[in-house]
């Protein structure tokens, strides 16, 4: 586990991850690292904002992976590069307006692994929005 320092309980108390119950319960079904992934990604979304292609973008460095959850960096890079891939396949299926509708969705539109630099970017599916954004 990484060495807590006043900087990484700043940053701890700082990401909140905003989601519906219905996309939590859906991550339920995903691996660790894929969970850790998307966590860490839906904590950078700013909620306070509309929803658009560019606010539903995040970039997570190997590095920022690695301080968050206490990882070696060798093992961030591979987490990220292997969760990203994982996560672009995986769906969300969920029942809603009283079980009458059901719906399946990607978690992500695109995901991005810059090899060399050991960053991932991720595109939230835009459907996902009113899941993420505005909640109540």
């Amino acid at each position: 586990m990484a060495k807590k320092t006043k900087d990484n309980k700043e940053m701890e108390l700082e990401r909140c991850v905003n989601m519906s119950n219905a996309l939590i319960r859906a991550a339920q079904s995903l691996s660790l690292s894929e969970k850790r992934l998307l966590m860490l990604g839906v904590s950078k979304l700013d909620t306070k904002k509309p929803p658009s292609p560019d606010n539903m973008a995040v970039s997570i460095t190997a590095r920022e992976f690695a301080e968050q959850f206490g990882v070696s960096l060798d093992t961030a890079y591979n987490e990220l590069k292997t969760a990203s891939k994982q996560l672009f396949h995986r769906y969300i299926s969920f029942y809603w307006d009283n079980n009458q509708n059901f719906t399946q969705m990607h978690w992500v539109g695109q995901a991005t692994y810059r090899d060399k630099e050991g960053v991932i970017k991720l595109e939230f599916w835009h459907k996902l929005a009113p899941q993420l954004f505005e909640l109540s």
